[in-house]
């Protein structure tokens, strides 16, 4: 049988008898397919996609499975492991374009725009100001986006290294502009250049003269295109609004937590508040975090993780559970407030563990991970700064492979060491 023999809109649990394009759909297990009027659903034991139609060669000969003792097993496998996860039925493509500070080998700061071109010149990476930034290609799949996130800073290095070979990419969320180097340089690289962002608690940050200014920041927004998998929908501006909040009162104040010693109050003086987000056109662009998550390979899908996971607490009501004000989440944001993040998380505790559950499906890796977003970046990675060896840009990097990094990162926290 074939996908075109199945109607529409009903559902079936089968199992690939021929695969004709390797790889592309599971075959080990039996899954449950939903066909609708221009895509299908698949959902497996471990995760629900929704796929576009697509044509012959591609499509593998099913075989459909009637035997209702079959049915019923798997039906109540999915269900003890949905118990771990969120009733969501959002899918997700993550990208990001970080900004990233250079440094000479005496610690001085190698403005972006003496080794980049601009963005008209060079779209992938360019200089924004001061800082280095880069854009990173989407991906449904973190280990995928870590890669990507990887040739990044691959690229902004070598180009760096082309100007001064000792130079490096070091990760600062903030560092200081000498005050000749602002009054020489040229409008267009002293010049705050972002474009407006909304603020789904109509706040705007403060419109300053960049000469004024004696210090930069560097961002690392995320981006997300969401699609509900059972109308291959978007969400519509008033959701991502209310979803952006849902962020901030998880991610974003778990952040605070995470990032002591790194992220700073001034850089939210100009942009970076609580609930800043932009439209583009594939979704929603997430404005609160800092560049502090390009630490390490593992910082970062921690925060990608929670980041996705936090939409999926809104899509399913769970965050209704958490206990908080909106003057709280803004002012732990806007202020950095670690202290009282850490307040805020322990008391939320229950419900923030749900939600690692639901991401890990292993309670004691869940613990872990909470106590990695309560103590902070600093007790469990080794050598934040440098990027360049966290992101092993020296070329011992296995593509995708770095999926057994992240899970050898685990197993050293486990027995009380640093990852670097």
């Amino acid at each position: 049988m074939n996908f075109k023999d199945l109607e529409y809109n009903k559902e079936y649990l089968v199992e690939v008898i021929k695969n004709k394009q390797q790889g592309y759909y599971p075959e080990r297990t039996p899954f449950l397919l939903v066909p609708r009027n221009n895509h299908c659903i698949i959902e497996t034991l471990t995760y629900n996609k929704a796929f576009k139609e697509t044509k012959e060669p591609y499509w593998p000969e099913l075989r459909v499975i009637t035997d209702d003792s079959i049915i019923k097993k798997w039906k109540q496998t999915k269900e003890k492991i949905n118990a771990y996860r969120l009733n969501s039925k959002l899918k997700f493509t993550l990208g990001t374009d970080p900004e990233v500070f250079a440094f000479d080998k005496d610690n001085n700061l190698i403005p972006a725009f003496n080794f980049l071109q601009s963005k008209q010149e060079n779209k992938s990476v360019f200089w924004d100001g001061f800082q280095a930034e880069f854009m990173v290609n989407t991906s449904m799949c973190l280990s995928y986006l870590s890669d990507n996130i990887r040739t990044g800073l691959l690229k902004t290095s070598s180009l760096l290294k082309k100007y001064d070979k000792n130079a490096k990419l070091k990760l600062k969320t903030e560092v200081e502009i000498p005050k000749q180097l602002l009054l020489d340089s040229k409008d267009e690289y002293v010049a705050f250049g972002c474009m407006p962002s909304l603020n789904a608690y109509d706040m705007a940050g403060m419109k300053l003269d960049g000469r004024e200014v004696d210090f930069r920041s560097s961002g690392g927004h995320i981006h997300l295109d969401i699609t509900n998998v059972d109308t291959n929908q978007n969400l519509r501006p008033e959701q991502i609004k209310e979803a952006v909040k849902v962020i901030d009162m998880i991610a974003g104040v778990c952040s605070v937590s995470l990032f002591e010693k790194f992220d700073s109050a001034r850089r939210r003086m100009m942009y970076g508040l609580a609930g800043e987000y932009r439209l583009p056109s594939y979704g929603l662009e997430y404005r609160v975090f800092s560049n502090a998550w390009l630490a390490h390979p593992l910082v970062a899908n921690l925060v990608f993780d929670l980041t996705r996971q936090s939409v999926r607490a809104w899509d399913c009501g769970l965050y209704k559970q958490i206990k908080q004000t909106e003057k709280e989440v803004i002012e732990i944001i806007n202020t950095c407030d670690v202290e009282a993040a850490r307040k805020y998380m322990k008391r939320n505790k229950s419900v923030l563990m749900l939600i690692f559950d639901s991401i890990y499906i292993d309670r004691v890796k869940s613990a872990m991970v909470f106590k990695m977003w309560y103590r902070g970046m600093h007790t469990f990675v080794d050598n934040a700064e440098d990027i360049e060896g966290n992101w092993k840009l020296n070329g011992s990097w296995t593509a995708h492979g770095n999926l057994d990094d992240i899970l050898g990162s685990f197993e050293q926290l486990l027995f009380g060491r640093k990852v670097s």
